[in-house]
């Protein structure tokens, strides 16, 4: 089957500028986490807002190639502006990555917000939710992890993390999605070749973009967004006071880097 036979994924249209803006939010997001971002950016760029929830709860594993070409299929079928700038949040920050990659030189910026690292397992802060996606590899071992204290207490762990509410209000239809999109993310870790993505980056290194991390990011070191950006010759900026959702509590200094960012007036769109 194609990979633009496997689902149809949506995006809303905002604004009227001459370039585009395309935006990606992270895995267990949702669009409505770049909303912040319209009012101060719908004049300078026509704002694409993806929807990648269908990534993570299909009622079949889609795997992060067959993620990257859809995206890039709609990127190329319905964005008309001859500038595309392309941002992506946490593991959308890992598609925005692979998209430059797969669309150059259509896509000629991007801004990764604290974007996991293509050797994300590895690179994890938290030894425990390290080992812990270390040892699922399969449904079986999935279900004895999570259905015992020690999986609720890292459940929540990442719920707060993505800020998620897991106090009162953790339902148990809150706490199946949760699960849902960790096992998800963990076959998505376990059928895809990210080293050789890390390579592939590296070859084409400099990537024209910025990276922004968060200084207390609870996933990853500030040490491993520096060398990320070092590695891949982009600027890099740090945002106080932020955690690994920055985008959602700290828009406004990444809305002024987009801003500063945007080259002239472009005025000959792709369909012209």
């Amino acid at each position: 089957m194609s990979d633009k036979l496997l689902m149809d994924i949506g995006y809303k249209k905002y604004g009227y500028g001459d370039q585009a803006l395309v935006l990606i939010h992270g895995f267990g997001g949702k669009p409505s986490d770049w909303y912040d971002f319209i009012p101060s950016l719908e004049d300078s760029f026509t704002i694409y807002i993806f929807n990648i929830r269908p990534f993570f709860t299909s009622k079949r594993p889609i795997s992060f190639n067959q993620q990257v070409q859809m995206l890039a299929d709609v990127i190329k079928s319905s964005v008309t502006e001859s500038y595309v700038h392309v941002a992506g949040m946490s593991y959308g920050g890992t598609l925005t990555m692979a998209l430059y990659l797969r669309l150059k030189p259509l896509v000629q910026r991007v801004t990764l917000i604290n974007p996991m690292p293509p050797c994300m397992k590895k690179e994890l802060k938290s030894k425990g939710l390290k080992a812990l996606l270390k040892l699922v590899k399969s449904k079986r071992a999935f279900d004895i992890l999570f259905n015992n204290p020690f999986g609720y207490y890292y459940l929540q762990k990442l719920g707060s993390i993505f800020l998620i509410d897991t106090s009162k209000s953790m339902n148990y239809r809150k706490l199946l999605l949760m699960k849902k999109a960790v096992a998800r993310f963990c076959w998505i870790m376990n059928h895809f070749d990210f080293v050789r993505f890390k390579k592939n980056l590296l070859h084409h290194a400099p990537i024209h973009g910025d990276l922004v991390y968060a200084s207390h990011d609870e996933l990853y070191k500030i040490e491993v967004y520096k060398k990320m950006s070092q590695d891949l010759g982009m600027r890099s900026f740090e945002i106080r006071g932020a955690g690994h959702m920055s985008a959602l509590t700290h828009a406004e200094p990444i809305i002024k880097l987009i801003l500063s960012s945007k080259p002239q007036s472009l005025r000959h769109s792709r369909s012209s």
